[in-house]
């Protein structure tokens, strides 16, 4: 779930089925990451989508 009441935003994880763990500083799959927490929070909070390009904004998150 996703706490949209703070910045940035907090996304909890209360479930999950981990099969490989590795440390690595450039993930194997460019969607992987950013990507997949910014159609999980847009797809629980649709009212958060805004208009145009929001890539700027994940980039700072992630700390790009």
């Amino acid at each position: 779930s996703w706490d949209i009441a703070q910045s940035p935003y907090l996304r909890t994880v209360t479930a999950a089925e981990l099969r490989e763990i590795t440390v690595t500083s450039m993930p194997a799959y460019p969607e992987s990451g950013v990507e997949i927490a910014h159609r999980s929070l847009f797809a629980q909070h649709p009212e958060l989508r805004r208009a145009g390009d929001n890539r700027r904004r994940w980039a700072e998150l992630a700390g790009l």
